[in-house]
């Protein structure tokens, strides 16, 4: 969805009823358990020595499985 601005144009309003306020989009979406935060661009957890010895033992495997 994007930021509480844009919320404020998407959520479906009755005619001539709007939030007074930012902080009533974010309860309203905290209750439905919705959330309006941006991800990561990064995984934070991200370990190239682990990427990289997954995938030596992924290219074994698929090469053993070709070879029989």
């Amino acid at each position: 969805m994007g930021t509480i601005s844009t919320l404020n144009i998407s959520v479906p309003h009755k005619p001539g009823i709007r939030c007074k306020s930012k902080q009533s989009y974010y309860e309203v979406f905290n209750r439905a358990k919705i959330s309006w935060k941006k991800t990561q661009k990064t995984n934070p957890k991200f370990d190239k020595e682990l990427v990289k010895k997954r995938q030596k033992k992924l290219t074994i495997f698929y090469l053993k499985t070709m070879l029989v």
